[in-house]
């Protein structure tokens, strides 16, 4: 008795945005499973919802303990405060009913300018302070690299005739 074979089911990519430290955040399409989620923040996940906005943010769960590099401050919308400082690369994704989905073009652009800054943090008489770095020069991309830039044409010099004497 043979059973049928199931073809796997196609991975849902979701559309999120990507903020690493010290880098303009930017948007990347990725498999909504957990494995791919862990993979892009370098271990587990911890998902937190700072904002009214169906978004969350899937950060390393233990990027502090971790010493990994301060990223960006959570903000609070009411009153100003950092609410909390995320280490370490995060996503930024859009919420469904269960899961984690795309965020749509008006939250692309929404955290995009929310996290903009690359962002520095020191402590000052008992008090966090949030230094907002300068914007980062793009990066050259491997295909731009790899093109080869128009040479100029050199036109061949000609040879000069040696007149022979004879003697």
């Amino acid at each position: 008795y043979l059973e049928p074979t199931m073809e796997p089911e196609p991975l849902e990519k979701i559309t999120v945005l990507v903020v690493e430290p010290g880098e303009i955040p930017y948007v990347k399409e990725i498999e909504s499973q957990l494995e791919f989620l862990q993979s892009e923040v370098g271990g587990w996940i911890e998902a937190i919802y700072p904002y009214e906005d169906p978004v969350a943010i899937i950060c390393n769960e233990d990027g502090k303990i971790n010493r990994l590099r301060p990223n960006r401050a959570i903000i609070s919308e009411e009153t100003g405060e950092i609410i909390d400082i995320i280490a370490g690369k995060f996503l930024v994704t859009g919420l469904t009913d269960d899961n984690f989905g795309s965020l749509n073009e008006t939250q692309i652009k929404k955290y995009s300018e929310k996290f903009l800054y690359p962002e520095s943090f020191m402590r000052f008489g008992g008090q966090v302070i949030r230094i907002l770095e300068d914007l980062p020069k793009p990066k050259e991309s491997v295909v731009d690299k790899l093109k080869t830039k128009p040479q100029e044409k050199k036109e061949p010099v000609p040879k000069k005739k040696v007149k022979e004497e004879i003697r």
